[in-house]
């Protein structure tokens, strides 16, 4: 009998082990993909192949999909643009379907795949590397995801406005983050004695965990690239116990540890001068 008809009768046997002893049938669903595909989460695909981001040669939205992908060990590359060769760039992305709104973040994969919007290709390269999350916390994971284009989108106001003010920022700073944040710390995870490892969901490493972690990361970067304009240094993290202990674990997985302080890593800039 071939592995393949071995792993669906396995599978089988699981589904109605599974359906009986807990009247599930999503959690014996999952089961069945985790065992064809040896990877935990809802629905896991094979792997995508070699991976080629297409993004402006910074952070930005990109640079959550450089850490799942580093992290995860995905083979990748980066097609890379800025102000003067993304108008062409843009032209023949959307004529071929590549860049379907015309927009990027984008991938393309040696296995024919093609994909943009970031919380798309987050959630799909997670479903081929087991980072997906479980089928009963899909909506927890959602909802996380949102909260951070939320608080990401309210960011990228403040930077993204000509008018970038000193005031601004701070308002930004000592304000409307700290509110965010407060919100997160209140659904970060706890250590207990059973966990080897913080994560929201799940209880294992998922997408939505890389989500939150550049989150804060990018506004530990902002703090800092502002903070001689403002005269003085913010622990963005001063009140959140809990996304302090997640963030400082985060970080200290090997391979996300040597991109972040290696020189492949984009640095961070700020679009605008400050106006004081």
């Amino acid at each position: 009998m071939s592995t393949v008809a071995v792993n669906v009768l396995v599978a089988f046997v699981a589904l109605v082990a599974a359906t009986i002893y807990y009247g599930k049938t999503e959690f014996a669903l999952q089961k069945i993909h985790e065992i064809v595909e040896r990877k935990p989460g809802c629905n896991p695909i094979p792997s995508v192949g070699n991976v080629t981001l297409h993004y402006f040669a910074g952070r930005g939205r990109g640079e959550v999909i450089r850490l799942l992908m580093t992290t995860a060990g995905i083979p990748w590359t980066e097609t890379k643009f800025n102000k003067d060769t993304w108008p062409e760039a843009k032209a023949k992305g959307v004529e071929s379907g590549l860049y379907t709104y015309g927009q990027v973040p984008a991938i393309s994969t040696s296995k024919g795949h093609k994909l943009v919007q970031t919380l798309a290709i987050l959630q799909f390269l997670a479903r081929s590397v087991g980072y997906e999350c479980d089928c009963a916390h899909l909506h927890i994971c959602h909802q996380i995801s949102l909260g951070i284009e939320d608080i990401t989108q309210k960011l990228s106001k403040v930077m993204y406005d000509s008018d970038f003010t000193t005031k601004k920022i701070n308002e930004y700073l000592e304000i409307t983050l700290p509110t965010w944040l407060a919100h997160f710390e209140k659904v970060a995870p706890s250590r207990d004695i059973r966990a080897n490892e913080l994560n929201f969901a799940s209880e294992r490493l998922t997408w939505v965990d890389f989500l939150v972690f550049n989150m804060i990361d990018t506004n530990y970067a902002f703090e800092e690239a502002t903070r001689d304009a403002r005269g003085k240094k913010i622990d963005v993290l001063e009140n959140c116990p809990k996304l302090k202990q997640f963030y400082r674990e985060f970080i200290d997985r090997p391979k996300l540890h040597a991109y972040m302080h290696g020189n492949e890593r984009p640095p961070f800039k700020l679009p605008y001068s400050i106006i004081s």
